[in-house]
């Protein structure tokens, strides 16, 4: 039986913040350093979306959400898990979002990675046991990371728009070894590519090599967003090495828009049997990759990027070009007026896709689920409705809402900016969904 690699919960370290355990500085650690305390505005889920959220400021570079808006010293503090261990990359480990005390273990739950795992997380409305200072109770997570969007099965969550970001395929770059990849792919290319149907890189412009279709982790919202816009609604196919890869009997997890976690690196510097048989070389793979994340994983230059860490970084991965909607092959990644590394504006807009803060959607009533009505947590629900505690109201409010930080605030702007992703004049709008 393949074992899933795991380590057992890195234990807290370092200084709290406003006594909150909220990291100051360094790349290493981008997790809470100890268990928030209970009206801490906690967030979990995309692994997109992480380093924008991070605790601290990895890389030595601009600030990010949660360590900026900290330093406003707000009445609601806001906390953000990774989606793999920061230090290690290790997923599934179990965290404590917040607690009460040392030994409340009432929001101990497995790491949530991935913009669906978060969303479900939240979804799971789990509570401490204890009730905060003013008598409430107290959630243990408050809000979700997301770069896919909005389902539609019932309309429970609130998406608030944040931010743009870009999709490219990747391809490892093997030192003494010759890619077998065409500069450019069209997107019916990439559809062929990821149904299996096209399974020889000379077919599509390249040389002759088989293709190593990778896909990332289950959950992954580049997964779900790539697959989305490709048209495949399968959830595996044949080619696929479909979010893990398995060495010396070990099977570690591919994670979204890294080439250095243990996975990745197992993945694209190594030759690797794929289910359908073929043992494929590494330089034959292709992979999908956030474009802003690869931004914020470069050389910081005029404040933008300077963001990678030892498990979070390009490793040796490149993206590759895309054909626009006119057939014109564009690059990912362009420079704008001042000399910023910035999404390509030409790029396809198909890859294009928007990066949301999930919470609960305060118009939700069970009695009608399909209703699209939404609202963030609200104290005075509609009749049905469900009544959230005040801390939660006003802090998601206060940093998400539509006049909050992260929409209003100059530094919030230049958090996305450094970041790689685009700031969006809808930033606030709200969409209901699941």
């Amino acid at each position: 039986m393949r074992a899933i690699r795991k380590l057992a919960v890195v234990g807290a370290v370092g200084a709290t913040l406003a006594g909150l355990g909220l990291l100051g500085a360094g790349a290493a650690m981008a997790d809470p350093s100890s268990p928030p305390i209970l009206n801490t505005i906690v967030g979990v889920g995309s692994d997109t979306v992480t380093p924008l959220f991070d605790n601290g400021v990895p890389g030595g570079a601009t600030g990010s959400f949660v360590h900026d808006y900290n330093a406003t010293d707000p009445q609601y503090k806001v906390a953000s898990w990774d989606a793999v261990n920061p230090s290690t990359g290790v997923a599934d480990q179990t965290i404590k979002t917040k607690s009460f005390n040392s030994t409340d273990t009432s929001c101990d739950l497995t790491r949530p990675d991935g913009s669906s795992a978060g969303i479900a997380a939240l979804n799971e409305d789990q509570t401490d046991t204890h009730k905060n200072s003013a008598g409430q109770t107290v959630y243990c997570i408050d809000y979700a990371r997301s770069s896919r969007p909005p389902n539609t099965t019932t309309f429970e969550d609130a998406f608030v728009t944040l931010a743009r970001d870009g999709i490219a395929w990747s391809y490892p770059k093997v030192s003494g070894k010759t890619n077998p990849q065409p500069a450019s792919l069209t997107k019916a290319q990439l559809v062929a590519i990821y149904t299996c149907a096209t399974t020889n890189w000379d077919k599509v412009g390249g040389t002759n090599a088989p293709i190593g279709v990778v896909i990332p982790q289950t959950g992954s919202g580049t997964r779900s967003t790539w697959l989305l816009e490709l048209g495949i609604t399968a959830t595996d196919e044949p080619c696929w090495q479909n979010g893990t890869v398995t060495v010396s009997g070990t099977t570690d997890v591919i994670e979204e828009n890294t080439g250095l976690s243990a996975g990745n690196v197992a993945q694209f510097t190594k030759s690797q049997t794929f289910p359908d048989g073929k043992t494929i070389a590494p330089q034959d793979d292709i992979f999908p990759y956030s474009i802003g994340d690869n931004i914020a994983q470069g050389t910081l230059t005029d404040g933008v990027g300077g963001h990678a860490t030892s498990v979070w970084g390009h490793g040796n991965l490149r993206l590759g070009e895309t054909k626009n909607v006119a057939g014109v092959a564009e690059v990912a990644i362009t420079k704008n007026a001042s000399g910023q590394p910035v999404i390509n504006p030409a790029w396809n807009p198909g890859f294009l896709r928007i990066l949301y803060g999930v919470t609960r959607n305060g118009c939700y009533v069970s009695s009608d689920p399909t209703s699209t009505a939404v609202c963030l947590p609200s104290t005075t629900p509609p009749t049905g409705g469900t009544a959230y505690p005040t801390y939660e109201v006003a802090g998601l409010k206060n940093f998400f809402g539509g006049k909050g930080w992260v929409c209003t605030n100059s530094t919030a702007a230049a958090d996305i900016v450094s970041y790689g992703f685009t700031r969006l004049s809808t930033c606030g709008d709200l969409t209901a969904g699941d």
